[in-house]
């Protein structure tokens, strides 16, 4: 698994990268379309699963 610092980004983050509201980043966590990385308290997407999930595939098994 890749956690290389850049490539994670907060929900927040993820939802600018991804042109997107906050809450809807947290809705597709919910539903299991986007998987955090969990280190410590905090969750992080990775850039590729984004990657993928812009480009209507699926998301990282990892």
């Amino acid at each position: 698994m890749n956690l290389n610092p850049e490539e994670l980004y907060s929900p927040k983050k993820a939802a600018e990268y991804l042109h997107c509201h906050l809450a809807s980043v947290y809705r597709y966590i919910q539903k299991g379309k986007l998987v955090p990385v969990k280190i410590s308290d905090q969750e992080f997407l990775r850039k590729e699963d984004l990657d993928a999930f812009q480009k209507g595939g699926e998301k990282s098994k990892n």
